[in-house]
């Protein structure tokens, strides 16, 4: 299917000419290089690989994916659902996510939803912002990503937006955090495989060792370059800061403090975790204000549901 024409809104073209991330078309996304790329591949190969992936991300798409157009109209604030969804029909892998996500039981639609223009309006643009930042860079086929990535970002999303009243923080706005709060990871695992394969072999995710690891291999670590891809594609400055931050001691705004929080009741609920990773994550849910009894009992609600959520990125 041949790709529409953007949609006309004024402001989309001006706000990124600048600094948009240079989309592949869909299902092209960031395929790994050829395996013998890896064989020598040193830390500043690794990091040089992923600075230039970076690069092209900050230049305007001569010809942006269905994905890309859709990242667009979900951060403007004149679009309308309508308009979110016709776009976004283009698109039937990606729709088709949206629609499952909108029927999980997280959304818990009183009755089935079975077009576009509703799930839109049942999961919010924000979501749909997410999704379709995944499709950009390529992670939504889930090949050659991190182990379990959708299904830890999906514990994480609704474990955010469970916790995002106390903060303050819109469930919906919470939820696409937790989506993406990862995505420096898979963009990471999938342009150097074997560097990043190394790391998680020896490191557990989140973790101080992890994230130097990062540094010292990548030349970043997954928060930046998270941050750095949302900064580029002109996304809210709120979401890229509480991304580039949820793994500070002081997350930068309320909604990466919510993300930190969400993360640390979804690894309690949904990891096996030791001694220390375990006090770590109650240490984080108690300096906020959220109870060893909030985690009881919301708990096996964060479990079950997320257990069907996951479902819909597979």
């Amino acid at each position: 299917m041949a790709l529409l024409p953007p949609p006309k809104l004024e402001s989309v073209p001006q706000r990124r000419s600048a600094a948009v991330a240079h989309a592949p078309r869909r299902g092209a996304g960031l395929r790994p290089p050829q395996r013998d790329v890896f064989a020598a591949t040193s830390p500043k190969g690794a990091a040089g690989e992923l600075e230039a992936l970076l690069a092209q991300m900050d230049a305007f798409p001569a010809n942006p994916s269905v994905a890309m157009r859709v990242l667009w109209i979900a951060d403007d604030p004149r679009a309308t659902a309508p308009l979110l969804a016709n776009t976004l029909e283009q698109d039937p892998a990606l729709s088709a996510k949206v629609l499952r996500i909108a029927n999980s039981a997280y959304f818990s639609p009183g009755a089935r939803v079975t077009n576009v223009p509703r799930a839109v309006v049942t999961v919010g643009f924000a979501t749909v912002r997410a999704l379709a930042a995944g499709a950009v860079t390529g992670l939504d086929d889930g090949q050659g990503l991190p182990e379990r990535f959708w299904e830890h970002s999906a514990q994480v999303a609704h474990a955010t937006g469970l916790v995002a009243r106390h903060f303050g923080v819109g469930a919906n706005d919470a939820f696409a955090a937790g989506l993406l709060h990862d995505l420096g990871e898979g963009v990471m695992c999938r342009t150097a495989p074997d560097v990043w394969s190394e790391i998680a072999a020896w490191t557990a995710t989140g973790t101080p060792d992890r994230l130097e690891s990062e540094r010292e291999r990548f030349g970043a670590d997954h928060t930046e370059v998270g941050g750095r891809i949302l900064r580029a594609w002109h996304l809210p400055d709120e979401l890229s800061d509480a991304v580039r931050s949820h793994h500070d001691t002081t997350p930068a705004n309320p909604l990466g403090r919510a993300l930190a929080c969400g993360a640390a009741f979804a690894a309690l609920v949904c990891e096996e975790l030791d001694d220390e990773r375990s006090e770590a994550a109650m240490a984080r849910l108690d300096r906020e204000g959220i109870s060893a009894d909030f985690v009881d009992r919301v708990g096996p609600r964060l479990a079950e549901e997320t257990a069907a959520l996951a479902e819909s990125f597979r």
